[in-house]
């Protein structure tokens, strides 16, 4: 063997052994720690809580202005899909658009509601009990230990995205409406900037709706969600029972624009023998006391 075939030789076995170490630290390396787990949403769109163990929001104590009943539909989280709020928006029934003011479309999607004849509302993000979802709070939520004059900017800064909103209702804030002084100072806040507020009602002990009430102002509770689940199974489960709410109340229902939830909207709009009788948001809910 001559001088340069046995440097050859041991510039492969060099190489090789290089090589297996590589594999060897990558086969041995720790695996990662996996994250907890969060809702399901569809690409692009915004995180949300999982409220499928909330209850449904029990009738408020309090008497209808009218004897008037039917469905009244908030579609939230609005403000990452143009194709979802055009097809939304093609449905032609009375829609509440609310709109997350820290969304790449809020501004365009909340002024596509307005020319629609839709009413715009600022879906405003609250703290929520996820420890996980709350470590990833952007700015644009309202937190536990805010001072009153933070609350303020907050507030104001995303109301000023979403245009021509006339109401408010909250985006997660299964902590957050819990905490009464600081819903005090979001009423406050509503009654000052003449807007409604409805109570999403994401915690089973969330006083939002009872302190809107006792602020004065036009007020108003979730009683369904449509789309825990959106496999079709679920979603006509739901859907029954929102016609069920709507035949004797005047039912809050709230959806979100996943594709499933759009197509079936489409489908039951399509099916005339499923309609209940829609009501615009404004009508389904409780006058200022």
């Amino acid at each position: 063997m001559t001088e340069r075939q046995r440097g050859a030789r041991w510039l492969a076995l060099l190489l090789g052994g290089v090589v297996a170490l590589v594999v060897l630290l990558i086969l041995v390396q720790p695996r990662p720690a996996p994250k907890p787990k969060v809702a399901a949403i569809p690409p692009n769109a915004p995180v949300f809580e999982d409220f499928s163990q909330v209850p449904t929001a029990p009738t408020p104590p309090v008497p209808a202005p009218s004897p008037t009943t039917g469905l009244a539909l908030i579609v939230d989280d609005i403000g990452y899909d143009r194709r979802a709020l055009e097809r939304l928006l093609a449905l032609h029934i009375p829609l509440a658009i609310s709109v997350l003011p820290d969304a790449p479309l809020a501004g365009e999607s909340a002024r596509r509601a307005h020319r629609a004849g839709q009413l715009v509302m600022l879906h405003l993000p609250m703290q929520p009990d996820n420890p996980y979802l709350a470590a990833h709070m952007s700015p644009a939520f309202l937190r536990v230990g805010m001072a009153r004059e933070e609350v303020r900017k907050v507030f104001e800064q995303d109301l000023a995205r979403v245009p021509f909103a006339v109401g408010v209702n909250n985006h997660m804030g299964s902590r957050l409406t819990r905490e009464r002084p600081l819903m005090q100072w979001v009423m406050e806040l509503c009654r000052e900037h003449g807007l409604f507020f409805v109570d999403s009602r994401t915690h089973k002990d969330s006083v939002a709706a009872q302190v809107a009430r006792e602020a004065g102002i036009v007020w108003g509770s979730r009683r369904l969600f449509l789309d825990h689940r959106t496999d079709p199974d679920s979603l006509r489960r739901a859907w029954q029972r929102a016609l069920a709410c709507a035949e004797h109340a005047r039912c809050i229902l709230i959806a979100h624009p996943h594709p499933e939830t759009v197509r079936f909207l489409e489908t039951v709009v399509q099916a005339s023998s499923q309609l209940p009788t829609f009501l615009s948001l404004d009508r389904a809910l409780h006058p200022a006391s």
